[in-house]
This record gives C-alpha cells, sequence and structure tokens, in this order.
C-alpha cells in the first residue's frame, strides 16, 4: 500500500567507463520539476567499484551509461524500407561489423532516414557481451533495477532542446571532451546521425603540440562523416565536457573556427528544464574546478524515458517486464479491492439509510392511521351509499327497472341473470301481440341493447290460447 501512493520515484543513471564511476540520482515528482538529488565521481576500476557505489543508495529504477569508447558504431545503408527485412539483415551484418562472433555481441540500431530509393541509413552500435555482464555481476542484489544500458553518444540527443535555440533547426555536431577519450557526435532533429570516437583527452593538454593531434582527430572525423554522406553539412558545433573558465576551451573555440570555419557553441553544461539540490550542485562545481563533468547524465537525466539504443540482455528484458506486468496486477488487485470495499461501504450506507427512512414511515403512517381512522369509516360509507346509488348492472336494479315495464297481461315464470352479460325472461301472455311489445318496451330500458325473442310458442289450456316465451336481453357493459 506505500509504494502505491507513493508521490515520488528514484531513478538511478550510471556511467560505466573503464577506470572511473559516475552517477546521478534522479528523483521524480508528479507536483515538482524532475531533480536531480545527488552526483558522485570515483576513480575505480570498473570490476571493483560498481556495488560499492551504489550499495548505500535507494532507487526505483537503475540505467546503465556505456561511454563511446566501449561501443563499436557503424553508419550502414540497407538496400530495404520494410522493418522487419532491416532486423533480419542487422541481425547478420552485426557479427560482420567486429571480430567477435554474434554470440559474443549484443547489437541495437536506430534508422536515421531514406536514403536512395528503396534504401534506408542505419546507425548500428555494438558491445560485447563480456563489458555487459562484467557490469552485472557486480552489480549483486542491484541488477533486478535495472531498466536499461544506453549509448552515451546518444544521450546528446535530449540536449537538443537546448543547443537548436542558439542553432535553430540546423544539423550541427556535439564534441565531448572526456577524461579519457573525446566523443564526436553529429545530431539533426533530436536524433543521433553519426559518433566517433577520438584518441583525445583531457590528459592531452598538458602535451606541447596538443593542438595538432585535436586538430587531426577533428579532421578525421569530419572527412568519415562527409564521404560516407550520412546526413547534410553543418557549420556549428557544441562543446561538452570543459569548463568554461579553462584557457583550453578558447583555444579549442579559436582552432575550431580559423581551421574548420566551425562556430563553436557552449560548454553546455547547465540544463534548463531540471534542479539540482544544493549538495549535488556544490559536487559539481567542485568537479568541474578539476575538469571533470556529467554531460551524459545530465542530458540522461533531462529525459530518462525517451527510448534509446538498449544492451541490456534479452532475458534480463524478460524477467523485469514479468516483474513489473506482476506489480500491475497487484496494484490493478489492490484498486479492485479498494473499490469494491469502497462501494460496498457505500451500498451499505444507503442502505442504513433508506432502512431509517423505512421506519420513520411507517411510524408516521401508523401514526396517521390511527389519526384517519375516524375518516376511513366514514369513507367507507359514502363508498357503500355511492355503490347503492349507481347500482348500473347490478340483478337489482335489472329487476326493478323489469318489474316498472311488465303489463298485467304477462305472467313472468323465471328471471336469469348473468352479471355483466344478460338477463334472460321467461313468462306466458294472453296475446303474443302482448310478447312483441315487451320486447320493444325492453329495448328502450337504458339497462339493455339488442333485446330478442328466443322463442314464442302458443299452447292451449282449458280452453284459452296461451302464449309461452323466452327474451335475452343483453346488459350495455359499464
Amino acid at each position: 500500500m506505500k509504494s502505491l501512493f507513493k508521490k515520488k520515484k528514484t531513478t538511478a543513471l550510471l556511467e560505466v567507463g573503464k577506470a572511473y564511476l559516475k552517477l546521478a540520482l534522479v528523483e521524480d515528482s508528479f507536483d515538482k520539476d524532475r531533480l536531480i538529488t545527488k552526483l558522485v565521481k570515483q576513480d575505480l576500476a570498473c570490476n571493483e567499484g560498481i556495488s560499492r557505489i551504489l550499495e548505500r543508495e535507494s532507487f526505483d529504477d537503475l540505467i546503465i551509461v556505456l561511454p563511446r569508447n566501449q561501443i563499436t558504431v557503424r553508419n550502414l545503408e540497407l538496400p530495404t524500407t520494410d522493418p522487419e527485412e532491416i532486423k533480419d539483415i542487422i541481425s547478420i551484418q552485426a557479427g560482420k561489423q567486429t571480430p567477435f562472433s554474434r554470440d559474443e555481441i549484443i547489437a541495437d540500431f536506430q534508422t536515421i532516414g531514406l536514403s536512395r530509393q528503396h534504401y534506408t541509413k542505419i546507425l548500428l552500435a555494438i558491445v560485447q557481451k563480456t563489458i555487459i555482464n562484467n557490469c552485472l555481476n557486480n552489480l549483486a542484489e542491484k541488477k533486478d533495477a535495472i531498466s536499461k544500458i544506453v549509448l552515451g553518444s546518444q544521450t546528446f540527443t535530449n540536449w537538443c532542446p537546448i543547443i537548436t535555440r542558439k542553432t535553430g533547426d540546423e544539423t550541427f555536431a556535439v564534441l565531448d571532451i572526456d577524461d579519457d577519450f573525446s566523443d564526436f557526435c553529429v545530431l539533426s532533429k533530436d536524433r543521433l546521425l553519426f559518433t566517433k570516437l577520438l584518441h583525445f583527452a583531457r590528459s592531452d593538454f598538458s602535451k606541447d603540440a596538443w593542438q595538432k593531434a585535436f586538430l587531426e582527430e577533428v579532421e578525421l572525423s569530419l572527412d568519415a562523416y562527409r564521404k560516407e554522406s550520412i546526413g547534410p553539412p553543418f557549420n556549428k558545433i557544441a562543446i561538452m565536457g570543459m569548463n568554461p573558465e579553462e584557457k583550453f576551451n578558447e583555444e579549442i573555440k579559436n582552432i575550431l573556427a580559423k581551421e574548420l570555419s566551425l562556430e563553436a557553441l557552449g560548454p553546455f553544461e547547465d540544463a534548463e528544464g531540471i534542479s539540482i539540490s544544493g549538495e549535488a550542485k556544490v559536487v559539481l562545481d567542485g568537479e568541474r574546478e578539476k575538469g571533470v563533468l556529467f554531460s551524459k547524465l545530465i542530458g540522461l537525466a533531462l529525459n530518462h524515458d525517451k527510448p534509446l539504443m538498449d544492451f541490456l540482455p534479452q532475458g534480463l528484458k524478460q524477467a523485469r517486464a514479468k516483474r513489473i506486468r506482476r506489480r500491475e496486477l497487484t496494484l490493478t488487485g489492490i484498486l479492485i479491492l479498494l473499490v469494491a470495499s469502497l462501494s460496498g461501504g457505500i451500498l451499505l450506507e444507503r442502505i442504513c439509510t433508506k432502512t431509517l427512512l423505512l421506519g420513520r414511515l411507517n411510524a408516521r403512517l401508523v401514526k396517521l392511521g390511527d389519526e384517519t381512522s375516524g375518516l376511513k369509516k366514514e369513507d367507507l360509507r359514502i363508498r357503500l351509499i355511492e355503490s347503492r346509488i349507481n347500482a348500473g348492472n347490478s340483478a337489482i336494479e335489472a329487476l326493478r327497472q323489469i318489474h316498472k315495464v311488465i303489463p298485467q297481461e304477462i305472467y313472468m315464470t323465471a328471471v336469469n341473470f348473468e352479471e355483466n352479460k344478460q338477463v334472460s325472461l321467461r313468462g306466458t301472455s294472453k296475446d303474443m301481440s302482448c310478447v312483441f311489445k315487451l320486447v320493444k318496451t325492453l329495448e328502450e330500458l337504458p339497462n339493455f341493447r339488442d333485446v330478442k325473442t328466443k322463442y314464442v310458442t302458443k299452447r292451449r289450456l282449458k280452453d284459452k290460447d296461451l302464449t309461452d316465451f323466452e327474451i335475452t336481453c343483453p346488459l350495455i357493459r359499464e
């Protein structure tokens, strides 16, 4: 239940170099900006310091950043535009780009764009499994927290919204000068087009002819980019990994401008859209004085959810997906129980409320019944009187109407009454004409309709002629 209502999520970003480790802790909150709470750098060997730097930290997810000098990157042009065919070709080509077998590497790629008709440009990145396994083996229990393993060069794409404020929508280069090497990247429209490892590091600034070595390395990178026709030309380059107050910073800008006609911008280290806590700020400023900066980690912190090339082994991806799915199902179950409990509580409350209301109404009804008992008796009398007045088709009313019109010449022998249907009359008359006269008289009464004679027969009794008859008088329905 605690994790269900947790408002903050902490992600650890770990850059694993061959001789150093850099760590950033990033805190995401629903109601605040993303915050870097901690920055750490340790000059330790990769297989000695990973677990040590993480063991006292608490975080939800872990993203490992591999520097450019640990990953092989190739630009390829494939004769297809079908995504499934591209995957199949990459699966074959990945093993041919390094001296290692396909089982000894992990590869991923991104599509750069279309080139010639039916051709697709691809950026392919390959890393040895031994490098990945070395990292994983030293993570101990923190291994389950890994969400992805990414290429450091690609983290600079998160800097694009900041850098493009000065470059516009143009393609531009990024030069990241690190402790052991430099990374030359070309970016366009929030996408990495090209990256090349430069064998030039901060330690080379102490050499007498560092300018020449630096210029040669950058020229080689520019030539490789142009010869392969990877993307559009550019004339701006963003500097990363430099202290703005260093004298070498201005020298680099001058070399790039005079020798290569490249306008240098930066260094870019302060990123808008993310906050840095006081403790982390002290570390950042202190490391800047030593020439150690956190360009890749700060860039990744800007948007660590962004899809990047991922070198996490497939088995760990599947295991993580299962854990996430299991956690989601658990949270869903808890939410369903909460909703069911809440709904049950609301329903029970409504039932109790309605039961109380019904009890009050029944009590009021009993009280009103006592108060209106006299009125009920009077109402019963009124209804009885009305029923007598409005007798309608009752037997008594029918007999009353018939009695009024029967002539003295007719003797009634039987009267049958069927409620709401008809009245049957049987009798004897001295004269047959009296019978038909009676039928006509009954037709005029309001209670009867379609009065008919069922039979009329003559007979002789003691020298007298008599007529026997039966008349049916259907009642009018009320």
